[in-house]
């Protein structure tokens, strides 16, 4: 089956200026801020969350937050395409959250999209998986074969030259992926299935693509 990674193009055109495309207020007393979203679990009460937008970033439905590892801003549009697919509520949950544009003192409605650690990680198929590393600098490309998640992660410390990524990715055999989810392979990715994707390409997202990926089960059902 295919599913598609959700890229975000980093450029001044989108992020603004200094590539900060949005970023938060912080609370009086750094309490119940978006300092309380991290990637082991969900905040046990929605924090309050405010932010602003870069100088000369633009305003769209998908907004690559500080820090990509805990979720994605999204428009209430988007969450409301997500929301009716399969979601697995184990992963997700969403905040409402406010971004305002201060030159122009004007407020937008968005949802911070909280995604915690993937349990489908410790599903993959590593060694039935296909990956391949590019060096930063040269940009040269090869194969690699990992057995583990234990061998890959030994790989990426070992060599902070190289990213790692995907051609195909194998799961064991039985798991159902949701249309939505999200695995830290070299970086992290969050992927949709085709009925998302087609969903979001209508809306012409500035600085959004997407790359298909493979997605198998360990039956060889792809």
């Amino acid at each position: 089956m295919n599913y598609f990674e959700i890229k975000i193009l980093i450029d001044e055109k989108i992020q603004g200026d200094d590539l900060n495309h949005v970023l938060f207020f912080d609370t009086p007393d750094r309490q119940n801020s978006y300092r309380d979203i991290g990637t082991l679990s969900f905040c046990e009460n929605p924090p309050f969350l405010i932010g602003f937008f870069g100088v000369n970033s633009v305003v769209s439905d998908i907004i690559r937050p500080p820090d990509i590892t805990t979720g994605l801003i999204i428009s209430p549009d988007i969450k409301e395409i997500i929301k009716l697919t399969n979601v697995d509520e184990d992963i997700v949950t969403f905040y409402d959250m406010k971004i305002v544009e201060l030159y122009n003192r004007v407020y937008y409605n968005y949802c911070f999209l909280h995604f915690i650690d993937s349990k489908y990680e410790n599903l993959i198929s590593f060694e039935k998986s296909l990956f391949y590393s590019k060096d930063i600098f040269t940009k040269k490309c090869e194969d690699i074969i990992f057995e583990n998640y234990a061998e890959y992660s030994s790989y990426s410390f070992d060599n902070l030259d190289k990213q790692v990524l995907i051609n195909r990715l194998v799961f064991v055999e039985g798991t159902v992926l949701p249309d939505f989810f999200g695995v830290s392979i070299g970086s992290m990715r969050y992927f949709v299935s085709e009925k998302i994707k087609n969903e979001l390409e209508k809306r012409n997202i500035p600085g959004v693509s997407f790359n298909i990926t493979r997605i198998c089960a360990d039956n060889g059902n792809c």
